[in-house]
This record gives C-alpha cells, sequence and structure tokens, in this order.
C-alpha cells in the first residue's frame, strides 16, 4: 500500500508538471512578454490574460470576437494599471461588452503604451473614465494610432466628474498620431461635470492629432452647478494645447445642462488656458450647445485658437451664444 501511495505521488507531481508545462505553452500563441518577442495574442482567453500579468508585453496576431464575453477591462482596480505594451498589429477586436466602474475601456487604466488598437461593435458602460479603447490614459500613458468603427460609449448616472470618449476618456499623457471613431458617445446625469469627444473626453495634456469622428457625441447633467462640455473630437481642453490636422467631424454634437452652462464644439467643445492649432480641419456636424456653441471650438477661455485652412457647414445653435467658428472667446486671442 505504501509503495502504491509513492506510485501515486510520483505520477501526480509527473502530471502537474506537464499540465504546468502545457500551460506555459499554450497560454500565448507565442513570444516570451518582453519588449524584443512580445507575446502573441489569437484568442479571447488569450487577450483577457493579459490582467495576469500587466507589465509584459503583447501584440494581436489575429482577429479577435468577442461575442458573448463579458469583458473585464485590461488594467483596472484589481489587477493595477497596465504599464506593458500592446500592439494592435493591424487586427480588429470585435464585439467588445465591458460594464464597469472607475476604468472602463478595452484597457480600462493605461501608464504603458497602447498602439494601433481597432475596435467594431463595442459597447463600453463606466461610470467616471470611459473609453472604446482606453478609459484613463495616466501621465505615463501612451496611445497612438487607435480606431473605434462603431457601437456606443457611454455613462448614466456616473460618480463625480465622468469623462467619456469615443477612443479615450481622460488623458493625462501622450496621445498623437491617427485616430478615428464611429461609435456614439454619451455621458449622462453625473453627480458633477460631464465631459465627452468624440476622440478624448478630457485632456490635461499636449495633443497632436489627425483625427475623424463620426459617431454622436452628447453629454448632458441637470445638477446646478455642474456644467457639460462637448467636442466632435475633444470635449475640454485642460492646460494643454492642442494641434489638431487634417480632421474632421461629422456627427452631431449636442451639450444640455440644468443651468444653461453648456458648452459644444464641433471639433473642441471648451479650452481653458490651452491653445488649439487647428489646421486643413473642418465640421459638417450639427452643434448645439445650452449656452455656448461654435462650429469649431464651443469656447476659449484665457487661450489662443490659430485656425488655418479649416471651415464650418453645420448648424450651430444655443441658447445665447453662438458662432460658425467660436462660439465665444474670454480674454483670447
Amino acid at each position: 500500500m505504501k509503495r502504491m501511495k509513492q506510485i501515486g505521488a510520483v505520477l501526480l507531481a509527473v502530471l502537474l508538471v506537464v499540465v504546468s508545462n502545457t500551460f506555459a505553452v499554450t497560454a500565448f500563441a507565442g513570444g516570451t512578454g518582453t519588449a524584443a518577442d512580445p507575446y502573441q495574442i489569437t484568442t479571447a482567453a488569450q487577450l483577457q490574460a493579459i490582467n495576469d500579468d500587466v507589465t509584459a508585453h503583447y501584440i494581436l496576431m489575429a482577429n479577435i470576437d468577442l461575442a458573448g464575453v463579458d469583458f473585464t477591462p485590461i488594467g483596472n482596480a484589481q489587477s493595477g494599471a497596465f504599464s506593458g505594451s500592446f500592439d494592435g498589429n493591424g487586427y480588429t477586436i470585435a464585439n467588445l461588452d465591458v460594464f464597469a466602474g472607475k476604468y472602463a475601456g478595452l484597457f480600462g487604466c493605461n501608464e504603458g503604451v497602447v498602439r494601433d488598437v481597432t475596435l467594431s461593435n463595442v459597447y463600453v458602460y463606466g461610470t467616471r473614465y470611459v473609453g472604446g479603447v482606453v478609459g484613463e490614459n495616466t501621465a505615463y500613458g501612451t496611445v497612438e494610432n487607435c480606431t473605434v468603427q462603431s457601437g456606443l460609449v457611454e455613462s448614466d448616472g456616473g460618480i463625480n466628474n465622468i469623462c467619456v470618449g469615443g477612443v479615450v476618456g481622460m488623458n493625462s499623457g501622450t496621445l498623437s498620431g491617427t485616430f478615428a471613431n464611429g461609435a456614439e458617445v454619451s455621458a449622462a446625469n453625473p453627480s458633477e461635470s460631464a465631459y465627452a469627444g468624440g476622440i478624448v473626453g478630457y485632456t490635461a495634456a499636449d495633443l497632436a492629432l489627425t483625427a475623424a469622428n463620426s459617431g454622436a457625441v452628447s453629454a448632458d447633467s441637470y445638477y446646478n452647478y455642474y456644467d457639460t462640455y462637448v467636442g466632435g473630437l475633444v470635449g475640454y481642453l485642460d492646460y494643454s494645447d492642442a494641434t489638431i490636422t487634417n480632421s474632421f467631424n461629422s456627427g452631431a454634437v449636442s451639450a444640455d445642462a440644468g443651468r444653461d452652462h453648456a458648452y459644444a464644439g464641433g471639433l473642441v467643445g471648451y479650452a481653458y488656458n490651452s491653445d488649439a492649432t487647428i489646421t486643413n480641419s473642418y465640421n459638417t456636424g450639427n452643434v448645439d450647445g445650452g449656452l455656448y456653441a461654435g462650429g469649431l471650438v464651443g469656447y476659449a477661455y484665457s487661450s489662443n485658437a490659430t485656425i488655418t485652412n479649416s471651415y464650418n457647414t453645420g448648424n450651430v445653435d444655443s441658447s445665447d451664444y453662438a458662432g460658425g467658428l467660436v462660439g465665444y472667446a474670454y480674454n483670447s486671442d
């Protein structure tokens, strides 16, 4: 009997080694997780498994369909911010379905590098930082050349300020390259202010964009002390400069608020102590602001707006201040 137990123990040990080695081989399609040899992602399970090591490097090697998957954002309150790198590599991730809290997106919180991601038919819901690709891009994060083709990115009844963007909700890091969004973007009923943009909802860092948005972008807040800021490309520039080149918005842009402190712009909703350089760009979407609305920029506060070879053909409507290019400029050039 003793010998049988010993043989059983040996067999169990061998089995565990085999299973362990098999897992190590099949967990990803290839790679070792280094920058030079990233893990290769070819399945939905492998994509979700990035949360097991948010510091490694990954590359997509096939189109992935997430239909039926209740996806947990990569980089979140449980696993920590994503700090590795992810290369979408020209492939498409379809049917992303995220229902999350503070951090919502394919990537919830990013302080690494996310590049060349393409999503189609997304549904992303969150309560504070909500983006199709990245919910919050921190000061250490980089997001480059990403596209959301279709779907819905939204927050309804979020806590504190809510920042919702077709690609990135809140940005404090590097956001550069070419971006596109075709998803509807909606920020509704926050307990404080709402920020919404076709590409990025709120940015506290400089941007250099070539971008296209065709999705409707809207925000509303019915609390008396808070505002809404909506832009076809960028909702709110906060002490940050934006260089927008060869870009356009064709989606409807709408801002509403209980006390009419709503700001809407075809490209940029609100620029606060920021410079916006807009070149070879245009808006064709209708712009509706509760108080301030502009065909390209809704409101410029102590900011400079340099507009070159750019135009608006969309209808611009507001209760007080409306402009074909800029709705209102306060202490601005």
